[in-house]
């Protein structure tokens, strides 16, 4: 299947998680939602590794599986200490970076240059993204860099943006030297086990919450499954960079479903945005 296909059915899953994770866990505490999303998908990605029958283990695989989960884990903690720090319309436009990121690691690393059509569509992703996540009625557009040197959820947020850059490198490695699902698997159960002890010391009554929303974690795990499965069989013939560009095209779906099924209001900004992550999206593909 082509990369592009699949990079886009990971942003929908992705959407789709993130408006059940909105809409329907409200209450729910944000260190166990975040587990939460590997220990209800991991069984789901172990049952379709099996299913795969291609289990292929080298010492490669192993490092990058095994690294990667731990910096995996590693950003879902950063990730919500920024947000506990700072307002969402502040640290969330920094995530949008991290194809650009990618993008001067590949350089760096590799010598690896996107061509000037995927450089320019990876960057009207990012303006997209950061236009939407910027409350213009608080801050004007510039405010998030700013405080990336005066804020401390902002800089917070900075480190887990260049950790998931590099996440997204080593996945691609440990694709390489093994299959998606042995992949996506291991990283996925590494990162649960790392992050267990941190959830529980941060958790107030973890299995009364699970037990009350047993149904929306399940379906959260099913949608996080998805989403990384598509990911990872990106990542066999896409360059990563794209393709976590085109991840990022999730907000548009986000907007998308939360027009039609939660009658969601101001949508001036959103679809101002979503236009120029649309055209940047049609640049990546056709480049």
């Amino acid at each position: 299947m082509n990369w592009i296909i699949l990079a886009l059915s990971s942003a929908i899953f992705a959407a789709l998680r993130d408006a059940t994770m909105k809409f329907k866990a409200k209450g729910i505490d944000a260190y166990l939602l975040s587990w939460g999303q590997s220990l209800f998908s991991f069984p789901i990605l172990l049952i379709c590794l099996l299913v795969s029958n291609r289990v292929e283990i080298t010492y490669s695989f192993l490092f990058f599986s095994i690294l990667s989960g731990c910096l995996l884990a590693l950003a879902w903690a950063l990730y919500i200490k920024a947000i506990s720090l700072s307002e969402l319309s502040l640290v969330i436009p920094i995530i949008t970076i991290t194809p650009l990121i990618i993008s001067i690691l590949n350089i760096i690393l590799f010598s690896e240059w996107p061509n000037i059509k995927g450089l320019t569509g990876m960057t009207l992703i990012v303006i997209g993204g950061y236009t939407l996540g910027i409350d213009r009625k608080k801050y004007k557009a510039y405010d998030p860099i700013i405080k990336l040197f005066q804020d401390p959820g902002s800089r917070v947020m900075l480190v887990a943006v260049t950790i998931m850059s590099v996440l997204a490198m080593l996945e691609k490695e440990g694709v390489r030297h093994s299959t998606p699902m042995m992949q996506i698997t291991m990283q996925v159960f590494i990162a649960s086990l790392i992050f267990y002890p941190y959830a529980i010391k941060k958790i107030k009554n973890p299995l009364s919450q699970i037990k009350k929303n047993y149904s929306t974690f399940i379906f959260i795990g099913i949608l996080v499954a998805g989403m990384f499965i598509f990911q990872m069989n990106a990542y066999v013939t896409g360059p990563t960079a794209y393709i976590v560009a085109l991840k990022r095209l999730s907000v548009v779906f986000g907007i998308l479903f939360g027009c039609l099924f939660f009658k969601e209001k101001n949508l001036g900004q959103k679809i101002l945005a979503s236009t120029i992550m649309l055209l940047g999206a049609f640049l990546i593909s056709s480049s």
